[in-house]
C-alpha cells in the first residue's frame, strides 16, 4: 500500500480556532499574554532557533514601541536543555498537532528561522490559521510567500538585527497588516490545499 503525503495545508487549519481551543491551549501551556511563536526543530541543517533564542535573551532590554503592543514571551516548539538561560521564553518540546492551530492563531507572529527548506509548511499553516509569519529569506520561503508577505517580513537568517527589524514591522503594522496579509493569502490558499 502506498500512501501519498501532499505538500499542502491540512483543511483543519483553515477553520478558526474556537474560544474553547484557545482557552485550553493557554491553560495547557500556561501562556497568559502576547507571544511570538517559533516553530522549529533542532535539525542543524534546516533550522536556526539559536538566532531567535539570541533575540529572545535581549528582547526585554530593547525598546519596541508601546508596551501594550509588545509580546512578552517567545515560545519555541522544541526541547531545550538551557530553559533557564532565556527567562522570557517557553520551550514546549514536541507539540501535538491539535495544539498548533490555537498556538498559531493567538501568536503575534510565527517565526520560521530556517536556513534550508525544500517546502515549508509552518508559514502556510500560520497564514491559514490567521497569523502572520516572519520568515528567513531563503528560496523556498520567497517562492511560497513573495506575493503574500511584504519584503520587511523576510529576514536574513544570520542576523539578529534583521529578525528584530522584521518583528518590529509586525508590531508597527498591527491588525491592519495582519488583515492585509491574511486576505492576500486567501487568494492563494487553494494552490496549497488538498
Amino acid at each position: 500500500k502506498i500512501r501519498v503525503i501532499a505538500n499542502a495545508i491540512d483543511p483543519w487549519y483553515v477553520e478558526r480556532a474556537s474560544p474553547e481551543e484557545i482557552r485550553a491551549m493557554r491553560e495547557r501551556f500556561k501562556i497568559p499574554g502576547r507571544y511570538f511563536l517559533c516553530v522549529t526543530s533542532e535539525s542543524r541543517t534546516s533550522k536556526n532557533s539559536g538566532l531567535v533564542t539570541a533575540l529572545a535573551k535581549e528582547w526585554e532590554n530593547r525598546a519596541h514601541g508601546s508596551t501594550s503592543n509588545k509580546p512578552d514571551k517567545f515560545i519555541f516548539t522544541l526541547p531545550s536543555e538551557n530553559r533557564n538561560s532565556v527567562p522570557n521564553a517557553a520551550f514546549l518540546d514536541v507539540v501535538d498537532a491539535v495544539w498548533l492551530r490555537p498556538l498559531y492563531a493567538e501568536s503575534t507572529a510565527v517565526l520560521v528561522p530556517s536556513t534550508y527548506e525544500g517546502f515549508s509548511l509552518p508559514p502556510l499553516e500560520a497564514l491559514a490559521s490567521g497569523s502572520v509569519p516572519v520568515v528567513s529569506s531563503i528560496p523556498a520561503h520567497r517562492e511560497l510567500l513573495s506575493g503574500v508577505l511584504p519584503e520587511g517580513l523576510f529576514f536574513d537568517p544570520s542576523s539578529v538585527q534583521s529578525l528584530e527589524k522584521a518583528l518590529q514591522s509586525v508590531l508597527d503594522g498591527g491588525l491592519p497588516l495582519r488583515m492585509e496579509i491574511v486576505e492576500k493569502f486567501r487568494a492563494l490558499r487553494d494552490r496549497y490545499s488538498f
